[in-house]
């Protein structure tokens, strides 16, 4: 089998299939013809041939093969088609070559992901909110696991100062304009945004 590229896989489009820094490499004697749904093949980008794509075939049409990733929600606006000479693909992880389900059963891991993403793309706002309204709450201010550990810096850029809150030699947190502090998740379920300048004078 032949590596296709000098450089590693980039992108999230057929991520958790394929992860950045995965080599991609053809898979031998199979042409065009031979494609299933549920393949996983390589391609110049139609608009952009200076791009390799790799991605599913999700279905095809009179003039090709209809491809998404993985990752995506929306099938790609191009249909692939055997002038682009589009290769079926294995994955080389490291020093191990990872034969990539394809066909039927390529198409079952596509629908996992796809149905997948659509749940957790609807459920977000739902755990966001949740969150937010833990946190608001303050019921888990008065654990004060990270109070004494918080340090705080203050960076000039060119007219105007920026405030960080710092922890572990992390930034969790910046102070607005206005003055309110933001804090980042999940340090924000713990740490009271009201307590903040009292905690830093200690």
């Amino acid at each position: 089998m032949k590596l296709i590229s000098d450089y590693n896989y980039l992108g999230p489009s057929m991520h958790p299939l394929f992860l950045p820094g995965d080599g991609i490499i053809i898979a031998p004697d199979v042409n065009f013809e031979s494609f299933r749904i549920g393949d996983v093949i390589c391609y110049p980008k139609p608009d952009d041939p200076t791009i390799t794509v790799v991605h599913r075939i999700v279905g095809f049409n009179n003039e090709g093969a209809i491809t998404r990733g993985d990752n995506n929600s929306e099938i790609d606006s191009y249909t692939v088609t055997a002038t682009l000479n589009p290769q079926l693909v294995v994955l080389k992880r490291g020093s191990r070559t990872i034969k990539i389900a394809n066909g039927h059963l390529g198409m079952l891991v596509h629908r996992k992901i796809f149905i997948a993403r659509q749940i957790r793309r609807k459920l977000f706002p739902l755990i966001r909110t949740l969150c937010l309204l833990i946190a608001n709450i303050g019921i888990l201010y008065r654990l004060k696991l990270y109070d004494n550990r918080l340090t705080f810096k203050t960076f000039k850029r060119q007219q105007r100062e920026d405030e960080f809150m710092i922890l572990n030699n992390r930034r969790i947190g910046h102070r607005d304009s206005d003055g309110s502090w933001h804090i980042r998740f999940p340090w924000r379920f713990f740490i009271s945004p009201e307590k903040i300048d009292k905690v830093a004078k200690q």
